[in-house]
């Protein structure tokens, strides 16, 4: 087989070396990149602080939700103490009632409120 280059004289070859060199120089660009560059960095600024707000407000929000869970505990306390003296003012209630319930019909006097114990409370 012959070779594609042999037919032509000179050993000349159908795509030659190329190479390509261009510079671009921002002479007329009106100040544009230091405006960009102030810009970029206000940007920059801005989602800084914005990034700080959504902390401190993450902060305040768990900060709140702490506290209602401190009161929730503190109130289901405070439930539990009242539902114990509910309890024992029952309790005695009932043995104050049941006392003179008894006593009144021991007592010969027909008014049985004079012949009832005193109950201190």
């Amino acid at each position: 087989m012959v070779d594609q280059t042999s037919v032509f004289p000179f050993q000349f070859t159908q795509q030659p070396f190329q190479a390509r060199l261009s510079i671009s120089l921002p002479i007329f660009t009106n100040f544009s990149r230091t405006q960009r560059i102030s810009e970029a960095r206000a940007q920059h600024g801005d989602l800084e602080e914005a990034v700080r707000a959504r902390g401190l407000a993450v902060q305040t929000e768990v900060s709140q939700a702490f506290l209602t869970l401190q009161t929730a505990f503190r109130t289901t306390g405070l439930q539990d103490t009242n539902r114990s003296a509910a309890r024992e003012q029952l309790q005695l209630a009932t043995s104050v009632i049941g006392s003179v319930r008894a006593h009144s019909s021991s007592c010969s006097t027909p008014r049985w409120r004079r012949c009832a114990p005193k109950v201190s409370m």
